[in-house]
């Protein structure tokens, strides 16, 4: 119920702004992967924390991969009108709302773009690390 709610308020904000529905499409995408980018990092950091406790694990490399992760947090850029995953609690994602102003629509979804195929780079990094403990 509250993704439809959102989605719509994402609607509304975006139809009262004046853009055109080419350019609220490219939003909707870019806020797609924005969001689906967000939940994956979660879970990728969820599972640096267990690989923690893994003495089969280098640590250093734990550590370097979280490092990797909270720049890629820092980079983060917000979609506008996109308010869906909203919770920063402690292990929450941090991003920055403010250098949205100059960014078109396409450039959004490029940016957007861009930071999932350096979480994907993270993850297959995270995934080979845990192959090698298991070996």
């Amino acid at each position: 119920m509250m993704r439809i709610y959102f989605t719509l308020m994402f609607g509304l904000v975006l139809a009262c702004s004046g853009l055109s529905k080419e350019e609220q499409k490219l939003y909707d995408e870019a806020a797609a992967i924005h969001n689906e980018a967000v939940g994956q990092a979660s879970k990728l950091n969820d599972q640096l924390k267990k690989m923690e406790t893994d003495s089969l694990i280098a640590q250093d490399s734990i550590v370097a991969l979280q490092a990797a992760l909270q720049a890629w947090s820092e980079d983060l850029i917000e979609v506008p009108g996109n308010d869906e995953h909203h919770h920063h609690g402690e292990d929450e994602h941090h991003h920055d709302h403010s250098r949205k102003g100059d960014i078109s629509a396409q450039e959004m979804l490029a940016v957007q773009q861009e930071l999932k195929a350096r979480l994907v780079q993270i993850e297959a990094r995270i995934s080979n690390l845990a192959e090698a403990g298991k070996r």
